[in-house]
């Protein structure tokens, strides 16, 4: 272990095996870092917090803050990150609201630089956030998405499993699951996270399926329900096309609309007048 004399360690936090802490970093009381963790200086690990092991908090992070929601009235809450994730330079995610409520980060993830993930949110493993992210409470980031630098996301949105987002996008709705998803408000869909889904393994009979599971949600001008119908009777439905139509079953804020072809006109990017505005 090896803790700088110059940090402020509580005499409550718990401290697994080989742990470091750097100069001017702040460890609270009620905190539990597993083996290996770093805690590089002037970092700051609330209480509350409980950090998996061989994760690395990069200089300026904040961990476990009060969260930012009129709702919260001080109770004990928690923020909960799995083994060997990345937290970099002045990442802030912040508490749960209620009693006993958690933010939750899975494994392996990498938190860009100057990301913030808010209150109540759930990601999952694998998951990466580029640099000056900003994701707002109550939202859902599946395994293996990635959001591309300055996006931001709003309250109560998801991001399906390896789902890619573009940088700057403004996402209001559910970006679904294996696909491409970008643009300002409104974000839209443009196709299948193909090079994603490569690198992930997954079959080339799931990544034609999933293909045309696209055209049929964005491109024939139906409506979600018809849409799904169209998929269960005419596709095999492999386990991906089975998870696709459950995110979208499962759907509070509805699914961006579809982006599959655009204009440029008077300088701003349009959408093909024969395609549906939305999925819906």
């Amino acid at each position: 272990m090896s803790i700088h004399p110059l940090a402020v360690v509580g005499s409550g936090a718990t401290l697994g095996s080989d742990v470091e802490v750097g100069a001017f970093a702040c460890v609270a009381d009620d905190v539990v870092l597993g083996d290996g963790v770093v805690v590089r200086s002037h970092a700051s690990v609330l209480d509350g917090v409980r950090l998996g092991a061989g994760c690395v908090v990069h200089e300026g992070a904040v961990l476990g803050g009060d969260p930012q929601n009129r709702a919260y009235r001080g109770d004990r809450t928690y923020l909960q990150i799995g083994p060997r994730s990345t937290l970099r330079e002045c990442v802030t995610i912040s508490r749960g609201t209620k009693a006993g409520a958690a933010t939750l980060i899975g494994s392996d993830c990498m938190l860009m630089a100057a990301s913030h993930i808010g209150h109540d949110c759930r990601v999952g493993d694998r998951v990466t956030i580029a640099n000056a992210v900003l994701v707002a409470g109550h939202c859902e980031i599946h395994d293996a998405a990635t959001i591309g630098g300055g996006s931001v996301v709003h309250q109560f949105a998801r991001i399906g499993r390896l789902a890619m987002v573009g940088g700057l996008t403004g996402l209001r709705q559910d970006a679904p699951p294996f696909m491409l998803t970008a643009g300002a408000p409104p974000a839209l869909v443009y196709g299948v996270n193909r090079i994603g889904l490569v690198r992930a393994s997954v079959s080339q009979e799931a990544r034609r399926e999933l293909k045309e599971a696209y055209r049929i949600l964005y491109r024939c001008g139906l409506n979600t329900s018809q849409a799904v119908e169209r998929i269960r009777a005419e596709l095999a439905c492999l386990p991906e096309t089975v998870e696709l139509l459950e995110f979208i079953r499962s759907s509070r804020r509805g699914l961006s609309g579809g982006g599959w072809r655009r204009r440029l006109t008077t300088g701003a990017a349009s959408r093909d007048a024969g395609a549906p505005d939305s999925a819906e």
